[in-house]
């Protein structure tokens, strides 16, 4: 797939360049805006070999690098989403339990904690549930480790 990708775009047959005549009557017949006039000056040669915007083609609407791009944008900001709140979910816990020392604060605390981060990963995740138990049973483990190191 990535040596598609790869390819050079003057070989790309669904790339329509105003500077083709038969692409700009396409362009005029189903009334598309020219997008790539803003960026590139408009040049009306009849059959060009080369696209005027081969060193830095502009595709209608968004190109299948820029879709790729948005979806790892996308993707990243939502694996740091859940990171900063995977961290919060174990530090804000832990920073209740040594300011409100106690047996039963501490055991409230990872429960209620616990119980909460199983709903956030069952209303927000879209693995199979024996992931989901697994993820919350780490959880309630690093929980209960903490309560074992702090009453000691």
């Amino acid at each position: 797939m990535e040596s598609k990708y790869n390819k050079a775009i003057h070989q790309d047959p669904f790339k329509l360049v105003s500077s083709h005549t038969r692409d700009a009557a396409i362009l005029n017949a189903h009334k598309i805006p020219d997008l790539t006039s803003r960026r590139y000056p408009k040049v009306r040669i009849k059959w060009r070999k080369v696209a005027s915007d081969f060193a830095r083609p502009a595709l209608l609407g968004y190109s299948r690098g820029y879709a790729r791009e948005s979806a790892e944008w996308k993707a990243f900001t939502r694996r740091l989403l859940w990171t900063l709140l995977g961290g919060l979910s174990l530090i804000g816990p832990t920073l209740l339990m040594v300011l409100h020392g106690g047996l039963r604060t501490t055991l409230a605390t990872a429960s209620a904690c616990t119980v909460a981060f199983a709903l956030v990963l069952a209303l927000f995740s879209k693995e199979s549930p024996l992931t989901l138990v697994g993820a919350t049973a780490g959880y309630a483990a690093v929980m209960v480790v903490f309560i074992g190191t702090s009453s000691s």
